[in-house]
């Protein structure tokens, strides 16, 4: 309802987010044919910042199992740095960096960036957080927003890049034959020019809203 609701729902909005966790409403949803319910539970802005957001999918799908139903949660990939940072302060370094060294976001988000799924910390926290999931009784776990563009510029993206083609061409001469370079340690992730240009659907998408 923070997302939604105070747009959509002006004052009412918290009490509507009540009315749709609530019994009743969940019954009408098994009646329905309903089997298993989406919550939100991990947003991007830490562990103990979304403390209360993860106690309240734990109580829902307590109630969802007494209903003989499933709790599905969605655990989104994006990092909040405004309450991120203070609660992870290494996770300034989980970023993924576009080719001019600014943070990748997500679309114009500003606000929410996008993660660098293999960094190992990185990993180390969402494993946490998707303990905590079980733990809270998820049936199901649904990572949201983990489409990414094709190219990272950090640091240790680098790194990884370079380790891989050394695994991909051990000998110099086949390494040669593949790229017509005599050295390896320079190499960087490719940067295409091109890359922004809109999806098929993206671009469906856009003259739609223009319209």
């Amino acid at each position: 309802w923070q997302n939604w609701g105070n747009a959509a729902s002006g004052k009412r909005a918290e009490e509507i987010h009540r009315q749709d966790r609530s019994e009743e409403t969940l019954i009408g949803l098994k009646k329905m044919g309903v089997n298993m319910v989406l919550s939100s539970f991990h947003k991007g802005f830490g562990i103990e910042n979304e403390k209360g957001n993860m106690d309240e999918a734990r109580e829902w799908g307590k109630l969802l199992h007494k209903h003989g139903m499933k709790l599905g949660v969605l655990v989104s990939t994006l990092l909040i740095y405004e309450d991120l940072y203070h609660e992870f302060p290494e996770a300034k370094d989980w970023h993924r960096i576009n080719f001019d060294g600014t943070p990748d976001t997500y679309r114009d988000d500003g606000y929410r960036y996008r993660a660098f799924l293999n960094h190992p910390a990185y990993i180390d926290y969402m494993k946490r957080v998707s303990e905590l999931a079980v733990k809270a009784g998820a049936d199901a776990i649904f990572f949201d927003t983990i489409s990414q563009p094709p190219e990272n510029h950090h640091p240790m993206e680098t790194r990884m890049f370079r380790d891989w083609l050394k695994q991909k061409y051990p000998d110099d001469r086949d390494w040669f034959f593949r790229t017509g370079l005599h050295y390896r340690d320079y190499i960087k992730v490719p940067y295409y020019a091109d890359q922004n240009v809109p999806t098929f659907d993206q671009a469906i998408a856009q003259k739609y809203i223009d319209f």
